[in-house]
C-alpha cells in the first residue's frame, strides 16, 4: 500500500505536469497571435482601400507589433523550472523519510514559482490579445476614417 509521502509525491508531481501542459498552451498562443498580427500587417494595404495610410498609422502598428513581439520573446525564452520528480531527486535523497519530505517541500517551492510564472504570461498573453486589438483598430481607423 503506497505512504502517505508517495502519495504526497504522485499528487505534487501531476501538479508540475499540468503546469507544464499550461506553459506550453499559454507559449503557442502568444506565438499564434504574433504570427496573425505580423501577417495581418503585411496584408493591410492588399486588402484595404487605394489610398495610402496615414503618416502615423506605419509608426503605431510598426510600436505595437515590437512590442508584441517583445512581451512573447519574453514568454518563449526558456527558464530553469522544475516540472516532475527526476530519478537524479531520488538518487540525493535516498530512501530515508526525511529526505523525500525534503524533495516533497522542493516540488511545493517548485510548483508555487511555476503558478507564479503562469500567471505573469496569462498576462503578457492578454496584453498581447490588447495589442493586436489596438492594430485591428488603428487600421481600421487609418483605411475607413472611422
Amino acid at each position: 500500500m503506497p505512504t502517505v509521502e508517495e502519495y504526497r509525491i504522485d499528487a505534487n508531481t501531476k501538479r508540475l505536469a499540468a503546469q507544464d501542459t499550461t506553459l506550453g498552451n499559454i507559449r503557442s498562443r502568444a506565438v499564434w497571435l504574433l504570427t496573425v498580427a505580423a501577417l495581418l500587417l503585411s496584408f493591410t494595404k492588399a486588402a484595404g482601400s487605394t489610398e495610402p495610410l496615414p503618416e502615423w498609422a506605419p509608426e503605431w502598428l510598426l510600436g505595437l507589433l515590437a512590442a508584441m513581439t517583445l512581451i512573447v520573446v519574453g514568454m518563449t525564452v526558456p527558464f530553469h523550472a522544475v516540472f516532475g520528480l527526476t530519478s537524479e531527486d531520488f538518487r540525493q535523497h535516498g530512501k530515508e523519510e526525511t529526505s523525500i519530505g525534503e524533495a516533497i517541500s522542493h516540488t511545493k517551492a517548485e510548483i508555487k514559482s511555476n503558478d507564479k510564472r503562469i500567471v505573469w504570461y496569462s498576462y503578457g498573453l492578454l496584453a498581447s490579445i490588447l495589442l493586436l486589438a489596438g492594430q485591428v483598430g488603428i487600421i481600421l481607423y487609418a483605411n475607413f476614417d472611422l
